[in-house]
């Protein structure tokens, strides 16, 4: 076994929750009036993420009806879930010899982040693996993308690493990629009619090919064998429960962890040697060439590179508005309109999604930002343009939501804040209790307007308030306009008040709710995503790390008076 990643899948492979998972998904379907299925078919979907299981299980659901189930689902599995997890015997000196031996291990599963988290802490697994991927943050399988990213991750191709896994989805998802891969049947998901076919020799067929692979099935195959002639009970009869490697009553639990494991473990050692005399030097040189390279791209080669390859295929665009919109910013209005731009000019690009999480900031740029949305709309009429509202889409965030033919946010993200503010902080009590005394010269009667350290002006702040009531209206009518008859006739929607999704729905603040996903697949018709946002500059974000950025912020905030939407 040649391969430098090794990748496990886990629920069935490297713990026992098979039927854990199986006895929640009923519990959560019936619970909600939908008719009770056969085990085998709750057990046939573990291996996918939950939505695309749903659609296997129960095809038709509404949006509603899935996220009912699987809102129930996670209600029974974290209620029930079993402290510590059951790992499979051998599984934990498996992995250690594996790191041993100079191999990466990696996560690839169907369950969510939220799931695997807790289990990886319950199980004691997680220091094991230097990266894992679930079907809630990419894509589920049998699609590859997971695998594509724990590859990135380490810098080494398909057929540098190796799949294991109890289910067709996870050998089909390895195949895909041309990337070995090796069936086990320890948690007994992978159904009869799909499992990896056996050679007649006792080998095994695998989604590609490696040196070693071949010979690992061989190995555990003549060990089950050797266990069934000892009186060992076979995986897969009924009264037995399903494991790598469960002796027949009175036979030692240890005497057949050690039969399972030993020649596996052998084989995954007995290259050892051999690498770790060719890969001193290997090593040494590599990285040396590659902090070298990295260098040379961070300063140099990055911030000149678009933020995306060659675009192959029908796909929907998305635009990401992040943080605070502002002009030293990452979603400043150059950002933003460059990546627009190249996203309307894509004919690849069916539509445009705006990702937006910000809770707004300058006027002047989201100002820039929706002009720029209006005018790229009436250039490409065919092309729609959708804004998805996650966590946060308010005031200056919202203000170029309304440019969008449609908005769309989740039922609990916080949308609208119409409207403006402007603050500083006053010190002449300080300066008062310290004994400093300010010392200002100014040419032109208001040039120390709102100076914080002079006493208020009941003028200056009349005409502060004059300002912000414009800027005020400027943001409603741009808004109304957007909107248009779509609003609710409700004088609150532009009070500075801000709503959860389903408050906004009501009020016409958004068209309906639903993610970036949910758009481009139901809306648009085009689920691949491709991202056209900018990133920040390299040594915009060193100076971010050092704290420069924070100190800044805090400079703004206590000397300078802005005008924000917020």
């Amino acid at each position: 076994m040649s391969q430098k990643v090794v990748i496990f899948d886990w629920d069935g492979t490297l713990v026992d929750s098979v039927d854990h998972i199986t006895d929640s998904l009923h519990q959560a379907a019936t619970e909600l009036g939908f008719p009770a299925l056969e085990r085998s078919a709750y057990r046939d979907i573990i291996g996918l993420g939950m939505m695309e299981a749903l659609e296997v299980l129960y095809p038709g659901l509404s949006a509603e009806e899935r996220e009912g189930i699987r809102d129930g689902y996670a209600r029974y599995f974290f209620a029930q879930l079993t402290t510590p997890q059951n790992v499979f015997a051998g599984i934990h000196d498996l992995l250690t010899d594996l790191r041993a031996a100079g191999r990466d291990c990696a996560v690839a599963t169907g369950k969510s982040r939220r799931g695997l988290d807790a289990a990886l802490i319950s199980s004691e697994l997680g220091a094991h693996f230097g990266v894992t991927r679930c079907a809630d943050e990419t894509r589920s399988k049998p699609d590859p993308t997971m695998l594509v990213e724990i590859l990135d991750f380490y810098q080494v191709g398909p057929e540098d690493a190796v799949m294991i896994g109890d289910t067709r989805y996870d050998l089909e998802m390895a195949q895909r990629l041309g990337m070995p891969s090796i069936g086990v049947e320890s948690g007994g998901a992978l159904p009869r009619h799909s499992r990896a076919v056996r050679a007649p020799g006792g080998g095994q067929q695998c989604g590609g090919s490696a040196p070693g692979t071949g010979a690992l099935i061989a190995a555990r195959q003549a060990a089950a064998n050797k266990r069934k002639q000892e009186g060992y009970m076979s995986e897969w009869e009924p009264q037995g429960k399903a494991g790598w490697g469960t002796p027949a009553k009175g036979v030692s639990k240890e005497a057949g962890h050690e039969r399972d494991w030993k020649l596996i473990e052998k084989l995954v050692l007995s290259v050892q040697a051999e690498q770790r005399k060719s890969r001193r030097w290997g090593i040494f040189f590599k990285l040396m060439g590659f902090a070298y390279l990295f260098v040379l791209l961070y300063l140099f080669v990055l911030p000149t590179l678009d933020s995306f390859g060659t675009v192959v295929g029908d796909h929907t665009a998305v635009v990401e508005v992040s943080g605070e919109i502002s002009a030293e910013e990452y979603a400043s209005a150059d950002s933003i309109v460059g990546a627009l731009r190249e996203a309307f000019a894509e004919p690849a690009a069916k539509a445009v999604v705006l990702r937006i999480n910000s809770p707004g900031g300058s006027p002047v740029q989201a100002g820039y930002v929706y002009d720029e949305i209006v005018r790229l709309r009436a250039e490409y009429p065919d092309k729609k343009v959708y804004a998805v509202i996650a966590d946060i889409g308010a005031s200056g965030a919202y203000y170029i939501a309304a440019a969008a033919d449609e908005i769309y946010a989740d039922k609990a993200s916080l949308v609208g804040s119409i409207g403006v503010v402007g603050g500083g902080f006053g010190f002449t009590g300080a300066l008062d209790k310290l004994g400093i005394e300010r010392r200002l010269y100014t040419a032109g009667e208001n040039k120390g307007f709102l100076d914080p350290f002079s006493p208020e002006r009941a003028d200056e702040v009349a005409f502060w308030e004059q300002v912000l009531a414009t800027t005020h209206q400027q943001f409603i009518d741009q808004v109304r306009k957007g909107r248009g008859d779509r609003l609710a006739e409700d004088e609150r929607v532009f009070s500075g008040l801000i709503w959860t999704g389903e408050q906004a729905l009501e009020l016409g603040l958004v068209d309906g709710l639903g993610s970036t996903s949910y758009v481009a697949r139901n809306i648009v018709g085009q689920e691949n995503l491709i991202d056209y946002s900018r990133g920040v500059s390299p040594f915009r974000e060193l100076i971010d790390r050092l704290g420069v950025s924070v100190g800044a912020g805090i400079a703004r905030s206590v000397f300078q008076s802005r005008l924000e939407l917020r």
